[in-house]
């Protein structure tokens, strides 16, 4: 197990939490990427969790194209970045 980042994360304006970590197991690497964010309860502020997972087969030649953690973390903040609620929804 390796963090790679905890931090607090903006998304849609709100404040949560970010982990970001690398585990490797029986050769594989696997890139966890976890934001969760907390509303009150209500339909017009829920809580909501986001999470990517990224396999890597660390027996595969360097010929094989892998994400990169640095390609895997701007996969993942490129997402945070996009999520808003549905316009209309409210």
């Amino acid at each position: 197990f390796k963090p790679l980042r905890k931090a607090t994360a903006r998304i849609d304006g709100r404040t949560g939490q970010e982990y970001v970590s690398l585990v490797e197991e029986k050769g594989k690497e696997s890139f966890n990427a976890k934001a969760e964010v907390y509303g009150d309860g209500t339909a017009k502020l829920p809580s909501f969790e986001a999470e990517m997972d990224i396999q890597r087969n660390l027996k595969l030649s360097n010929n094989k194209k892998q994400f990169s953690n640095d390609e895997a973390l701007a996969l993942w903040d490129a997402i945070l970045k996009s999520i808003r609620p549905r316009p209309g929804a409210f």
